[in-house]
């Protein structure tokens, strides 16, 4: 890759959680801290900032919202960036709805940084819980590339959002050793617990963390075991979990600390970091139990949790069981070359996510999918951009069709016999217009007009046809079934009919035919996959097209497609040259002013 792609990152905030962390690591090393970053919010800013290019985008409350995505918007347009990745639920939305507007197309990455499909479930049903899926189903779907910190986090994005799985990819968490180190040594005073082994849970104290299965384990322990629990975090189930503690006689052996800004020093300290959840995305927290050495015990919470179990990087338990928890629990204790065994795994499973392992994994996923997102960009014909062009596509389509210029009787006349491919043709071109010219509020409200007319007179018609897929002179020959893929090509003067599906590869959704000028694809016709037509060709009717064809001014038919012999296309009875005618006239008039 020549050029490092100018790239805007935009998450939540810089603080203490693990997805804050995340976004401050990138924030200062991602291409050697070259990057500009914005937050959502502006407060408790805990990390030394003064280095990186970043910006606040003043959210405060949900009604800040608006503001936050024009001050983007203001942005985005001032710094012209390459790549804006999103990190996060909110900062994805505000960075998807913010880069509508703009014609110079950024390559937009939208990162998950939590378990979607759980996150979705788990929320009690109501109209706003409902509107932020459908934003967030059409933000992910329409991501250049789509990329998660955790297993599930792809794997529920693919299976609630519809996100294509080609499109994705797991990428590391950032984990900044010497930053762990330096915090882990700090002093913490918890002087009164003189117990030999320490187990400690830090956590929000919530039903679904399962803390309550930690203290039954911690009750199945021997008696004569020097054990003690340490229990970081706040939360509605501390009256439970004490009382709990207290109903299995081991009050005076579980602590209750309360929340620490910074556990890393109660991690270092014990001989076991537990985690019992219901369900996590991939927690900060375990990464960084094993930057400090200190073996880990997790409950199956997630696919990544159960893999690092299996790696022997951790010790796992099924959700909710005590028994085994327990004896995990004496195992650590009672045999030290276990506990090192665990540790020497957890060395090798963490070296991923290690900071400069990890953001070398971002730069090199970026840079290639932009790498990517520039040829794909580079390959994307000449597009309407201006009322010359739009009058030229009209022109053009006009003696495709071979319908009469539109004066007041030819206008009655539509309107009477209701034309409705040639209305249909004349919306998709003013939408095309609308969508890739740089717009005002008046103009956003005119493309959003004619675009619900062109989706409901597709849906009359029986047509699928995407914006920008067609170069001028088009020719739609009857109603009927006309399924096109977004990532199509289709050059000048193409003459379509009925039943036609030009699509994408089933294992590739980038893969989609590539079709030159002067193409007439008969009734019934299937074209899909990486392939390339040159310039005037014929396909014959019911053809199944799934490789190449270079050669020009050919007839191709059959299952599978294949040169049947040389044919001149202007044979064809209705299919018109109309780009060459337009452009003959233009140069007849230029020699006339000469």
């Amino acid at each position: 890759m020549n050029k490092i792609p100018k790239t805007l990152l935009v998450g939540p905030a810089i603080r203490n959680g693990g997805a804050e962390k995340r976004f401050y690591n990138l924030c200062r090393y991602l291409f050697k801290g070259t990057a500009h970053a914005c937050t959502l919010h502006s407060s408790n800013i805990s990390e030394d900032t003064s280095n990186m290019n970043l910006m606040s985008l003043g959210w405060k409350s949900t009604y800040d919202y608006p503001a936050a995505i024009i001050r983007l918007m203001k942005i985005i347009q001032k710094g012209q960036y390459d790549v804006i990745m999103g990190l996060g639920l909110y900062p994805n939305l505000v960075v998807w709805l913010a880069t509508r507007v703009f014609t110079k197309k950024s390559m937009l990455i939208l990162s998950e940084i939590t378990r979607p499909g759980i996150a979705y479930l788990s929320q009690p049903k109501s109209l706003k819980r409902e509107f932020i899926r459908i934003l967030q189903q059409m933000a992910y779907q329409s991501a250049d590339m789509f990329v998660a910190n955790s297993i599930d986090g792809i794997r529920e994005s693919v299976d609630y959002f519809n996100v294509r799985e080609i499109f994705t990819k797991r990428i590391p968490n950032i984990i900044d050793e010497d930053e762990v180190r330096k915090k882990a040594e700090q002093p913490l005073n918890i002087s009164h617990i003189r117990h030999k082994y320490k187990i400690a849970v830090v956590s929000r104290l919530v039903k679904m963390k399962r803390i309550d299965t930690a203290i039954e384990a911690m009750a199945l322990l021997p008696k004569d075991i020097d054990c003690a629990m340490v229990i970081a975090g706040d939360g509605p189930e501390l009256p439970n979990l004490k009382q709990q503690a207290q109903d299995f006689g081991i009050a005076e052996r579980v602590f209750f600390i309360g929340w620490l800004e910074n556990p890393l020093p109660l991690i270092r300290q014990s001989s076991a970091y537990v985690i019992c959840s219901e369900y996590e995305g991939f927690s900060n927290s375990v990464l960084e139990a094993m930057f400090a050495d200190t073996p880990v015990i997790t409950s199956f919470c997630s696919t990544d949790a159960k893999q690092m179990c299996q790696q022997g990087a951790a010790l796992g338990f099924e959700t909710g069981d005590a028994e085994t928890l327990s004896k995990h629990f004496l195992t650590l204790m009672n045999s030290e070359q276990e506990k090192e065994q665990l540790i020497h795994e957890a060395r090798q499973y963490r070296s991923w996510h290690e900071c400069k392992t990890a953001i070398a994994v971002y730069e090199q996923t970026i840079s290639e999918a932009f790498e990517k997102f520039q040829q794909s960009e580079q390959k994307t014909r000449k597009t309407i951009t201006s009322k010359q062009d739009l009058e030229f596509y009209l022109e053009a389509d006009r003696l495709a069709l071979q319908r009469p210029v539109r004066t007041l009787s030819v206008i009655l006349k539509e309107f009477i016999a209701d034309d409705e491919v040639w209305k249909f043709q004349r919306l998709l071109r003013k939408c095309e217009y609308y969508k890739n010219k740089k717009k005002n509020w008046f103009e956003w409200a005119s493309f959003l007009y004619h675009y619900r007319k062109f989706v409901k007179l597709s849906a009359r018609l029986g047509f699928t046809i995407p914006l920008n897929s067609f170069g001028p002179g088009l020719s739609i020959a009857h109603h009927g079934t006309i399924v096109v893929s977004g990532k199509a090509e289709i050059g000048e003067n193409c003459r379509i009919h009925v039943c036609v599906n030009i699509g994408a590869s089933a294992t590739d959704g980038d893969a989609a035919p590539q079709l030159g000028n002067n193409i007439y694809i008969g009734p019934g016709a299937k074209l899909f996959g990486s392939i390339k037509l040159s310039d005037n060709i014929v396909i014959g009717a019911n053809s199944v097209v799934n490789k190449s064809f270079e050669e020009e001014n050919i007839i191709i038919a059959g299952v599978p497609a294949k040169k049947i012999r040389n044919f001149d296309i202007d044979e064809i009875k209705g299919f018109v040259r109309a780009t060459e005618i337009i452009n003959k006239r233009s140069d007849e008039a230029l020699s006339k002013k000469d």
